[in-house]
């Protein structure tokens, strides 16, 4: 009986720390902050203008209401190859600087509160107005 409860112990002991470590599938903060703001826009607007675009945006496209979503797509390159939320700030500045100039190549725009924005930079703001009251 001994035996038992000490493998049924390990199991339970292992279970636990490992399962923290399988669902860890959170953006690091310093990747959170390149995901929600959009880099040209932020040199131009304010918090404020930033988060009423993004909860416009929401607004207008439905689908893209959740923040898992929009992060899920903003961590997707050009060629729809999944990005690593572990990925370092420099490389996800770059990834996402291609695909807004990729999305204005290809007229992947979206009109909000009288923007023209990428797709990429609209869902970017999105993000940001869900972290701000």
């Amino acid at each position: 009986m001994k035996r038992r409860s000490f493998i049924l112990l390990s199991a339970t002991g292992i279970t636990a720390l490992v399962i923290p470590s399988l669902s860890c599938t959170s953006v690091s903060p310093g990747s959170v902050k390149i995901l929600q703001l959009p880099n040209q826009l932020s040199h131009i607007c304010d918090a404020q203008t930033i988060r009423d675009i993004g909860n416009a945006y929401r607004k207008q496209v439905a689908a893209e209401a959740n923040k898992d979503q929009l992060i899920k797509l903003l961590l997707t390159d050009n060629s729809g190859n999944s990005i690593s939320k572990s990925s370092d700030t420099t490389a996800l500045k770059t990834i996402l600087g291609d695909k807004v100039k990729e999305d204005f190549e290809k007229g992947n725009v979206v009109e909000v509160k009288g923007w023209v924005l990428s797709k990429t930079e609209a869902r970017q703001c999105a993000v940001f107005s869900f972290s701000q009251p």
